[in-house]
């Protein structure tokens, strides 16, 4: 689990590939939208307020998506 919440793409594409070899479909899944995530922003946007980082307005527009959050 502490690959698929990193916001390395690095560890995940090591995380695709664990997850795979466990065979665990709906864990595949959430790791491929995690992955799908950071390899769109480089971090997960919704970390940003926490850590105090600013957040950009393609971020801002994804989170005001509907279920841009699990």
């Amino acid at each position: 689990m502490p690959y698929m919440h990193s916001e390395s793409s690095v560890i995940h594409e090591e995380a695709v590939k664990l997850f795979s070899d466990l065979g665990i479909v709906n864990n595949l899944d959430f790791e491929l939208k995690h992955k799908k995530i950071v390899d769109r922003f480089g971090r997960y946007p919704h970390r940003n307020a926490i850590l105090g980082r600013k957040s950009s307005y393609e971020e801002l527009e994804f989170l005001a998506e509907p279920n841009s959050s699990f």
